[in-house]
């Protein structure tokens, strides 16, 4: 998924939600420069209030967990008055609540849509030039685009451990560390495999990304077997 310009992205009211994939995702967009992130006021309204009141946090709590996206990405605020009063969008979506969400990838003409709702129409997104997806999906995307080996031999040496020690999932409610959206976050390999491991390792056992890395590690182990060197 390699971009000259990184393409722009939404990350959805369920991605904000949740811890983990709310760091990864910062990660793979402020750390590795991955992906341009839009968002809008509404977006932002709806990710606080859903934290409020299904995690619990008490407001202040909530602003800050949401504000690491804004901070990070203060030219991705997009304005959708206009877009609101577009008759297309309620063909984008099942779920009224979402209008605003199909109003943004219209107004900022973004790329991608990051989401776990079922309830978006994705052809008609597609159709429009929006692919949504889930965040498993972009790490199959990265683990494929970039097989560096020495992250897959990491996780390889975790696998024979067994399942837990290959998951590890970080137990944590906490907001995301704001060095996780940090522009100034270390780059370059180390950190992207740093990044696409802990990701792969919280999504679970039976995420596409899971088995796409557990292939790269066989294929790497089979290598090593027969004394070949592993690319760089």
């Amino acid at each position: 998924m390699t971009h000259r310009h990184p393409p722009r992205a939404i990350l959805d009211a369920d991605i904000l939600y949740s811890r983990v994939l709310y760091e990864f995702m910062g990660r793979i967009a402020a750390g590795m420069r991955e992906l341009d992130l839009v968002w809008s006021d509404q977006l932002i309204d709806e990710a606080t209030r859903v934290l409020r009141t299904r995690k619990g946090l008490p407001a202040h709590a909530a602003k800050r967990w949401v504000s690491y996206l804004q901070t990070a990405f203060p030219a991705g605020r997009v304005d959708i008055s206009d877009a609101l009063a577009d008759d297309k969008l309620a063909g984008l979506t099942s779920d009224p609540d979402d209008l605003h969400v199909c109003a943004l990838a219209i107004a900022s003409n973004a790329d991608y849509l990051f989401t776990a709702d079922r309830g978006y129409l994705r052809d008609k997104l597609a159709s429009m030039g929006v692919t949504t997806m889930h965040p498993d999906g972009l790490l199959v995307q990265l683990l494929d685009s970039e097989p560096s080996f020495e992250c897959v031999n990491e996780f390889g040496d975790a696998a024979a451990a067994g399942p837990r020690a290959c998951l590890a999932p970080v137990q944590n409610t906490s907001p995301p560390a704001h060095a996780a959206w940090s522009a100034h976050s270390p780059s370059g390999r180390e950190l992207s495999w740093a990044i696409l491991v802990k990701g792969v390792r919280n999504l679970g056992c039976q995420s596409r990304s899971r088995h796409r890395l557990r292939t790269l590690a066989d294929a790497t182990a089979c290598r090593r077997a027969h004394g070949k060197a592993t690319p760089s």
